[in-house]
């Protein structure tokens, strides 16, 4: 494997591609996805590391910026997403390299964190890059019965998003107090 590179954003249609073969989901069946995602992102550009195995891409790995807050305000993190490998290129260490690469881009930016949720067989490998297992996520699915109290919903129809009301809602949202860090919603994302 050639020593990973990083462009601004990397080649999006061939991550694309690569998403679609290893992790196959509809979003990825093109690149208007990821570059929605990481190219028109309303807090920057996403950091992008890929591999290559020649002309051929064997890994890709993004971190999208964020601002989360807890008490003591806004701080500006990433998320980590779509770390992938080509099959028959996994364990060479190539999540090991692209991590680097993108976190130290992310650090020499001023990112103060990095959150991520993986799925068990990567447990391993981003630990032993040095990130935190914090703990395993519960799953539970619970489809809607009654509506809760308090909740408010609307169809996100050309009226309701014309008006002042989304950003609205997410001043009020901004307002309430904090303990846990969640993500700062804004109108733009």
């Amino acid at each position: 494997m050639t020593a990973p590179t990083t462009r601004p954003l990397g080649d999006i249609t061939a991550a694309s591609r690569l998403l679609d073969r290893e992790l196959p989901d509809r979003r990825f069946v093109d690149d208007r996805y990821l570059r929605a995602l990481y190219a028109d992102n309303p807090l920057g550009a996403a950091y992008v590391a890929d591999a290559y195995e020649g002309e051929r891409l064997d890994g890709h790995y993004a971190l999208v910026p964020q601002r989360y807050r807890n008490r003591h305000g806004a701080r500006d993190m990433v998320f980590s997403l779509n770390a992938v490998t080509r099959s028959g290129a996994q364990r060479k260490g190539t999540f090991t390299k692209l991590g680097r690469i993108v976190w130290g881009r992310a650090a020499e930016d001023g990112v103060a964190a990095v959150v991520g949720v993986t799925n068990d067989r990567s447990i391993t490998p981003v630990v032993r890059a040095g990130w935190r297992h914090i703990c395993r996520l519960p799953v539970l699915v619970c489809p809607p019965v009654v509506p809760a109290r308090g909740w408010q919903s609307a169809r996100a129809d050309e009226a309701v998003l014309t008006r002042d009301t989304p950003a609205q809602w997410f001043e009020d949202l901004a307002a309430r107090p904090a303990q846990a860090g969640p993500h700062c919603w804004t109108v733009d994302g």
